[in-house]
């Protein structure tokens, strides 16, 4: 629904982009820096996650030099931040503790007593990549994930209570390859606030506390023989009943987990408790998937592509995986090949979307390994979680658009390329306190903002009073979701199991949504509607008009005005009902793919691409352009 007040988006645009000129007071000295370093090169180390680079020697004999790094699809670090910036005094440094296989991207410039020289040009390099170490297989049953009790299993604390590490884990979420939530101190991923400790009589670094693709990693850059408890929160895993993760590392360990430990933000306890036994041999953990380079649209007709990734290989084919173990919604997979020749632990997908929906590719991999569909390891260990990647059209499944950029009445907020959100304009309300974070999808009310996160979270703020009474706009419920959509003072979501949640002013139950599995949902000023899986309508909300009575049929696509809404069924053709006063719900004839509603208006894309308009046209609203 658009913005009931007057949108000043149009205003906010014109200036979109736009950088001011410098401005130099009367008689201020220019400085000039000395010129960047050349010749940098960065190439990998000798030993695994090594990086070394090197640099022509600065003509102007400098202090040191500054080198900064950082994964390459991130943000340089800050000076203060030794974890990613050096300062050596010769021409060349070696970086370890990186993530093997990473790219990495290096900028450095020579320091002086007086101003510094000008950065290098960026230059990208790959940390050396790590030798798995062959992994020693006890008599685990395969078919238990869960690991093995050791011979000399049992509490790690159970003779000996030392508490040999601590420390906050701020936890974060990742979009990289491998994507997961916690703290990786190879991919610039969330905080730990101490990372050393010693097991035994070996000292060492905690590197990665992550969970991902419902396992919990754990990895340090040495390797014990002493068995250990980590403690996160209330949630303990213990060493020997741990299993070897196919990465890399020395110290590997991976524990099948149920639910999510955590939500980004969030600041956790963790700690490390020594035991008196030593750890024994542990199985291999089972492989698992994930998908990566997830597009952040598509355009509703052409093909789009994404990665499909294992930790190792396995005896899949491109034949098997598109004819039996991909699953899609609202797209067909058109095609199945390997990254790279004679490997199969990576692969591109392309898939064509049915329409301007959302397109949700899966990877179940539920079948018994001797059946179509199954992805196993050779000797029989099936994978051990359903990978699953959405992909949101030029419109979702409401008509609003999934969008990067969003204007509510008299502001706007944009999601940088980093992610992050940015917002100016009136701020009255607070409309431009936007939480930090990362961000895939945002969206604005008239006086409010709300963002779905990168771990699936909901963020919103700006208004959240009537004047009288605290609404709750800014309020959103626990959990994660796929979509949603922002009214003038009452919101909705689907979570990812499917079902709805609402929040916000619930004066005439517009909050109250019924039980069920939807796949779209938007709100009008006093109601909602939703589109079931089944594909049925439901409304409900404030009685006006026969605005919550939507009709029977089976529909795809909805959109809600003040208090008339209007659908596309599954035969392409519109439907409307609600009030009707200017003609709201007089739909044109012909086969849509795509709608969006106005206050008392809406627009629709036909199947041929042109463009058709009705209702209140006071303003030209409904005077769409030919074309």
């Amino acid at each position: 629904m658009a913005a009931r007040l007057p949108v000043a988006l149009v205003a906010a645009l014109a200036g979109f982009g736009m950088v001011a000129a410098s401005v130099v007071p009367a008689g201020a000295a220019l400085v000039t820096r000395p010129e960047a370093v050349t010749g940098l090169s960065v190439e990998a180390g000798d030993a695994p996650g090594e990086l070394h680079i090197s640099w022509d020697p600065h003509p102007n004999g400098p202090v040191d030099y500054r080198v900064k790094w950082a994964p390459v699809g991130q943000n340089f670090k800050k000076i203060s931040d030794t974890d990613w910036n050096a300062f050596p005094v010769d021409n060349e440094l070696t970086i370890s503790g990186l993530w093997p296989g990473q790219s990495y991207k290096v900028q450095v410039r020579a320091r002086f007593s007086g101003p510094n020289s000008k950065w290098s040009p960026v230059v990208t390099g790959t940390a050396a990549e790590a030798t798995l170490e062959p992994i020693k297989v006890t008599d685990l049953k395969l078919t238990d994930p869960s690991g093995q009790p050791a011979e000399n299993s049992g509490p790690a604390y159970a003779d000996a209570a030392s508490v040999v590490w601590s420390a906050t884990l701020t936890v974060a979420a990742d979009g990289s390859s491998p994507p997961g939530t916690g703290y990786s101190r190879w991919a610039g991923l969330g905080e730990l606030s101490n990372r050393g400790l010693t097991l035994g009589d070996t000292s060492m670094r905690v590197m990665l506390i992550v969970q991902l693709a419902g396992g919990l990693f754990l990895a340090m850059d040495r390797a014990t023989d002493t068995d250990f408890t980590l403690t996160l929160g209330d949630a303990e895993f213990i060493a020997s009943e741990s299993l070897v993760p196919h990465t890399a590392g020395s110290g590997r360990y991976w524990w099948a987990t149920d639910g999510s430990l955590w939500v980004a933000g969030e600041e956790v306890d963790a700690s490390i408790t020594a035991g008196s036994t030593t750890l024994g041999e542990r199985a291999g953990a089972p492989p698992i998937a994930y998908f990566s380079q997830i597009p952040g649209q598509h355009d509703g007709t052409g093909p789009f592509t994404l990665r499909l990734n294992f930790d190792r290989e396995l005896p899949v084919t491109a034949a098997a995986l598109m004819d039996n173990a991909l699953k899609t919604v609202g797209g067909t997979v058109t095609g199945v090949a390997a990254v790279t020749d004679g490997s199969t632990q990576t692969w591109s997908i392309t898939v064509q979307p049915d329409g301007p929906g959302d397109v949700t590719v899966a990877l179940p991999a539920d079948a018994a390994c001797d059946q179509p569909g199954a992805v196993c390891t050779a000797d029989g260990v099936k994978l051990h979680n359903r990978a699953q990647a959405s992909v949101p059209g030029p419109w979702d499944a409401i008509g609003q658009r999934t969008t990067r950029l969003a204007g509510g009445s008299y502001h706007t907020c944009v999601i940088e390329a980093d992610g992050t959100l940015t917002c100016w304009g009136a701020n009255n309300y607070g409309q431009l306190d936007a939480p930090a974070g990362t961000y895939k999808t945002v969206s604005a009310g008239a006086l409010y903002s709300c963002a779905i996160a990168t771990d699936d979270t909901i963020a919103c703020w700006g208004f959240n009073t009537d004047g009288y009474n605290t609404v709750g706009t800014t309020e959103p419920p626990a959990g994660t979701y796929t979509s949603f959509a922002v009214g003038q003072r009452h919101s909705c979501a689907i979570a990812t199991d499917a079902t709805l949640a609402c929040w916000g002013y619930n004066a005439w139950g517009q909050t109250q949504s019924p039980t069920g599995t939807y796949k779209a949902i938007d709100v009008g000023w006093e109601h909602s509607c939703a589109i079931a899986t089944d594909d049925t309508l439901s409304c409900w909300g404030y009685p006006d008009w026969g605005n919550i009575n939507p009709p029977a049929g089976t529909y795809k696509a909805l959109a809600s005005g003040d208090v008339h809404n209007c659908a596309i069924a599954t035969d392409d053709t519109i439907d409307c009902w609600g009030r009707n006063f200017e003609g709201q719900r007089r739909a044109p004839a012909g086969t849509y793919k795509a709608l969006d509603a106005g206050y008392h208006h809406t627009c629709a894309i036909a199947t041929d691409g042109t463009m058709a308009c009705w209702g209140k046209n006071n303003y030209g609203q409904a005077d769409a352009p030919a074309g």
